[in-house]
C-alpha cells in the first residue's frame, strides 16, 4: 500500500459507516506494521526499494482490509447501522417535537402564568413572543433540520441516498405550514391559526389556495436548495455518483 491509499482507505472505512476513531486507528496501525514490516526486510539484507515492496506485499492489498474492517459491526457508528431510522424518522420526531413544545409553551402555558385570554386581551410582549415562535417554525426550523442533516451526513461521509430523502421529506412536512395571528380589536375575537397542505393533495379535505401552495413550495425549493450547496460544497467532485446509492 502507497501512502495515497492509507488516506483512500481512511475515506472508504468512513464512507462504510466506520466510526473515525476506528478508521484513524486502523490507519495508524497499518503505518506502523508498514514501517516495521519495511524495516525487518532491510535487516534481512534488502535494498530500500526492495524492503519497501516487500512490506507492501506482506501488508496485504487495500481492498482486502477495508473488507475486513467493514465486516466487524462493533466498529460501525450508530447512524450507519440505523440509517433509515437516523435520517427518516429520528428527523420527523425531532421537528414534531420543535413544532408542538414550542405551541404549548405559548399558547397554554404562557397564557396560565400571565393570567390572560389571548382570545380577547393579547398583550404586547405576548403577541410579539407568538410572532416570533411561528416566525421560527415558517421559516427558521426546517432550514435549520435540513442544514443537521447534511451535517451528520457529511461528518459520517455515508451514502447520501437516505440524509436526501430525510431532507425532502422534512422540507415537504415543514413547508406546508402557514401561520397566522389575529390581535383582539373591540368585538373582534382574537385567533391564533395554523394550517397545513398543498393544493394538488387530492386527499385534503381543506385545500389551500394556489398562492398559498406556491409559496409553501418556494420555501421548500429554497431549503433544498440550500441542503443541495452544503452537499455540493462537502463532496464537489461525486455528490450524486458513487455515494449516491441505496446501499
Amino acid at each position: 500500500m502507497h501512502k495515497s491509499d492509507f488516506t483512500l482507505l481512511n475515506d472508504q472505512m468512513l464512507s462504510g459507516g466506520i466510526a473515525a476513531k476506528h478508521a484513524t486507528r486502523i490507519v495508524s496501525e497499518l503505518q506502523q506494521h508498514l514501517g516495521e514490516l519495511t524495516e525487518n526486510a532491510r535487516s534481512a539484507g534488502l535494498s530500500e526499494q526492495e524492503a519497501v515492496a516487500e512490506a507492501r506485499r506482506k501488508l496485504g492489498n487495500k481492498e482486502t482490509i477495508l473488507a475486513s474492517a467493514l465486516a466487524k459491526k462493533e466498529l460501525r457508528t450508530w447512524s450507519s447501522k440505523y440509517t433509515k431510522t437516523v435520517y427518516l424518522l429520528l428527523p420527523f420526531l425531532v421537528y414534531i417535537a420543535l413544532l408542538i413544545v414550542p405551541l404549548y409553551f405559548s399558547l397554554a402555558l404562557i397564557p396560565t402564568l400571565l393570567g390572560i385570554n389571548y382570545l380577547t386581551q393579547m398583550p404586547g410582549l405576548f403577541e410579539l413572543c407568538i410572532n416570533a415562535i411561528l416566525f421560527f417554525q415558517a421559516y427558521l426550523l426546517v432550514p435549520l433540520m435540513t442544514v443537521l442533516i447534511c451535517h451528520l451526513a457529511r461528518t459520517r461521509r455515508i451514502d447520501l441516498f437516505w440524509p436526501v430523502a430525510g431532507i425532502v421529506w422534512i422540507s415537504f412536512l415543514g413547508s406546508g405550514w402557514d401561520f397566522s395571528v389575529r390581535v383582539p380589536s373591540g368585538t373582534e375575537r382574537g385567533d391564533i391559526s395554523m394550517n397545513w397542505g398543498y393544493n394538488f393533495l387530492l386527499w385534503d379535505p381543506i385545500q389551500p389556495g394556489l398562492d398559498a401552495t406556491f409559496r409553501r413550495l418556494i420555501r421548500m425549493v429554497i431549503t433544498l436548495a440550500l441542503a443541495f450547496t452544503m452537499l455540493r460544497i462537502s463532496n464537489p467532485s461525486n455528490l450524486f455518483t458513487n455515494r449516491f446509492t441505496m446501499n
